[in-house]
């Protein structure tokens, strides 16, 4: 089906996305270490002291991600391929409002 902006492939394809604790993790973690370095500017090193709080939630917030990249390097590859022409469009649509 074409809703005026792509072809809807759903119908087609099965998705099983990552399971909700990974994503929940991914957003907690992300909102804490987003205040705890807000402060530091994206070109400085920041030293991460080992056992403290910013490193346990860098550590979980990174290893989470990997985890969710596992998940979608197992998936089909239609369902890449599908889910990276939705990122092009999606990019696409970005620039065209933007401008």
């Amino acid at each position: 089906m074409y809703d005026g902006f792509h072809y809807d492939l759903s119908p087609f394809l099965t998705f099983r996305s990552p399971p909700a604790r990974l994503m929940e993790q991914i957003e907690k973690s992300s909102s804490v270490l987003t205040i705890l370095l807000c402060d530091t500017p994206i070109d400085t090193c920041q030293p991460i002291t080992a056992q403290s709080d910013v490193y346990h939630y860098t550590l979980n917030y990174l290893l989470t991600w990997k985890l969710v990249m596992k998940f979608f390097k197992s998936a089909p590859s239609e369902v890449k391929d599908w889910v990276n022409w939705q990122l092009h469009v999606f990019s696409d649509l970005q620039i065209k409002q933007n401008m």
